[in-house]
């Protein structure tokens, strides 16, 4: 069920980039189609500050959701999925990407009409 949010200053994202990742992390956690969500999210420059955003090959930052059931090990290999993935439709640096995972835990959920309970 992760839910990936990306903030960059480009207007849209690059073509396939969203498919793309949705699809390794859909292998990686072996899902069924429609578990794991990308959203684009285009930032001002007037509306944030961020070291390199400026230039042409602008690093997202990514704020990923995912149940609390996965292991670190696993939040781990998808973290590394979006970062080669982002730098690569991106065109950014790899080290310049900045991701953060906030696990949702049971009771906090509600998905295809009903409470994740864990």
């Amino acid at each position: 069920m992760p839910v990936i949010h990306i903030y960059s200053p480009k207007s849209k994202a690059p073509q396939g980039l969203l498919a793309r990742l949705s699809n390794e992390i859909l292998d990686e956690l072996q899902l069924p189609p429609n578990h794991a969500w990308m959203l684009w999210h285009p930032v001002s420059p007037e509306n944030a500050f961020k070291p390199g955003w400026e230039g042409d090959q602008p690093a997202p930052i990514v704020v990923m959701y995912c149940k609390s059931r996965y292991t670190e090990e696993q939040v781990v290999r998808v973290m590394n999925i979006v970062q080669k993935v982002l730098s690569e439709k991106c065109s950014c640096d790899p080290d310049e990407i900045f991701m953060t995972v906030q696990r949702v835990h049971p009771y906090h959920l509600l998905a295809r009409g009903t409470i994740w309970k864990g």
